[in-house]
């Protein structure tokens, strides 16, 4: 049974639905319904059932790999550029992943059959929901490399980027043991890079907050993987992949 309380119909804020004309999507929100998700809850359990689509608005979800030993690391964001369970496209039925609420907001929701039903009659949502998969394809691997090769505040700073990017606001909610799972630290230890942030003028955090105040001064202190992340959306899906190795060798 849906829990989630409905709100107004679907009136902008996702970028695959927008990129759409009204008559392109028409069709597809006379079968939506526009939720609240809450922050901290699980959209999508792994090893459970897809049932819907689902279209954020102004919430973010984080996409969790779970561990044996109890450890969960962040390999994905996705937020108002991306949609999530869009997978049963090439034949999935269960989570591979889970997948969490970092930040409440609001959410488009499709049943999984209408949304097979969109993709196979409307050659535009097709090609919308394709490139968003393939951008979150690449930022989940430039993710793991990310991971290896650059220091806390760098990654830090590129989560902060990238979640304000995605959810749209200068403002927004970071509990420590959020961020321990997107840098995969321990919760003790993400309070070091947040208080750096601080003191270099690009943040402020209090009360499980965070507020952008100067995004420069965070790009000038995120690794380069924020700026890859940006540089892969301005490739067309039938572009050159080589296209993104020139432009790495430019200074950015």
């Amino acid at each position: 049974m849906d829990t989630h309380p409905l709100t107004s119909a679907y009136c902008g804020g996702n970028a695959i639905l927008d990129r759409l004309s009204p008559h392109e999507r028409e069709d597809l929100l006379s079968h939506m319904s526009v939720y609240i998700e809450e922050e901290g809850s699980v959209l999508r359990a792994r090893n459970r059932p897809i049932d819907a689509v689902h279209f954020p608005i102004d919430a973010v979800y984080s996409v969790v790999v779970e561990l044996s030993q109890g450890h969960t690391y962040e390999v994905d964001i996705i937020g108002r550029a991306g949609v999530v369970g869009a997978e049963i496209a090439i034949g999935a039925e269960i989570a591979s992943r889970t997948v969490l609420c970092q930040a409440g907001g609001r959410v488009a929701k499709l049943q999984c059959e209408r949304f097979i039903d969109a993709i196979g009659q409307n050659r535009p949502f097709l090609v919308a929901v394709r490139e968003s998969l393939r951008w979150q394809w690449f930022d989940s691997q430039q993710t793991v490399a990310c991971n290896f090769a650059h220091t806390i505040e760098q990654r830090a700073a590129r989560w902060i980027l990238m979640t304000q990017d995605q959810i749209g606001r200068e403002h927004f909610p970071l509990r420590a043991e959020f961020l321990s799972i997107m840098l995969g630290v321990t919760a003790a230890m993400v309070r070091d890079p947040l208080a750096v942030l601080v003191h270099l003028g690009c943040i402020c955090y209090a009360d499980d907050y965070v507020t952008v105040v100067s995004r420069e001064a965070l790009r000038e202190h995120a690794c380069e993987c924020y700026d890859l992340h940006k540089l892969a959306r301005c490739i067309p899906l039938d572009g050159d992949v080589l296209a993104i190795e020139h432009i790495v060798g430019i200074a950015l």
